[in-house]
């Protein structure tokens, strides 16, 4: 990389001690994770990365709009081992500002790296190469809240039960907005109309769609139902379309959590009143 300025070492010799990589990152555009911890190092910082590695192993104990998010998320998408105590995001390297975040927002202060695989994902169909960037993050009682307050435990992806101890409704709407940014799809279909798609245990849909149905009233019977995936007997899928997914995408951005910007942007668009036709506009 470019040679280190003065100034940029003063400000790494002002704020190692009292910020992680993550926020060092902030202070110094242009540098990297690796460049940031080699300098330290040359500088004699002792601490390195980790004397700093404060998880908040709190995080999950009571119910905030950030900590149910990040729950709907790994609810969606994350990974949990109950015997390893940790819990683990890992997504493709388009996200990764989402996965740097959950790691700061829980006191990781480790290297993050992209990584990449090559699989296929039907054994007829060649190898591809997959970019992608995780955190495993290690803590007992990370583990335990997860599973005490929200029913996210090992193996989730066949078992996940619904979060029914939230009662509050800002709260199951952020959870829902994270296991949307998990597991969700917000689209404009091929008939330029706006799609908001969840996939999930049948369970898991029938509350999302009890939320939504609570948020905006479907207008008749078929506007809104879970249905089995073809294939995959133990998995189902929630759909709603038009304007009444507009609708619903309008209130949950008012949520104020950490969403993907790749994915509601799309509501933005579509919610444009200066365009005419905002699906034809996105499709072009």
């Amino acid at each position: 990389g470019s040679k280190w300025t003065i100034e940029e070492i003063k400000i790494l010799q002002e704020n190692f001690e009292d910020n992680s990589i993550t926020k060092l990152l902030e202070l110094l555009p242009g540098r990297t994770y690796d460049g940031i911890a080699g300098k330290k190092r040359k500088l004699g910082f002792k601490t390195g990365i980790r004397k700093y590695y404060k998880i908040n192993k709190s995080f999950f104990q009571t119910y905030t709009l950030l900590s149910a998010y990040w729950a709907g998320f790994l609810a969606a998408d994350g990974t949990v081992k109950q015997k390893e105590n940790q819990i683990s995001l890992k997504l493709s390297a388009v996200d990764k500002s989402q996965v740097f975040l959950f790691a700061n927002t829980l006191g990781h202060d480790g290297e993050l790296k992209i990584r990449t695989e090559k699989k296929r994902l039907l054994p007829h169909l060649p190898e591809k190469e997959y970019h992608n960037i995780g955190v495993t993050i290690t803590g007992k009682e990370l583990v335990d809240d997860l599973l005490l307050n929200y029913n996210i435990g090992p193996r989730k992806s066949l078992t996940l039960m619904p979060p029914t101890q939230i009662k509050e409704s800002n709260y199951k709407i952020a959870f829902l907005i994270g296991y949307i940014d998990g597991d969700g799809t917000i689209s404009i279909s091929k008939q330029r109309r706006l799609e908001l798609s969840v996939i999930g245990t049948k369970q898991m849909m029938l509350w999302i769609k009890n939320i939504i149905d609570e948020l905006v009233p479907p207008l008749g019977f078929f506007n809104s139902q879970v249905h089995k995936e073809k294939k995959k007997s133990n998995l189902f899928r929630f759909k709603v379309t038009g304007f009444r997914a507009l609708k619903i995408l309008r209130i949950l951005s008012n949520i104020d959590v950490p969403k993907l910007e790749r994915k509601w942007s799309k509501v933005n668009l579509a919610a444009d009143p200066k365009m005419k036709n905002p699906f034809i506009e996105f499709l072009k």
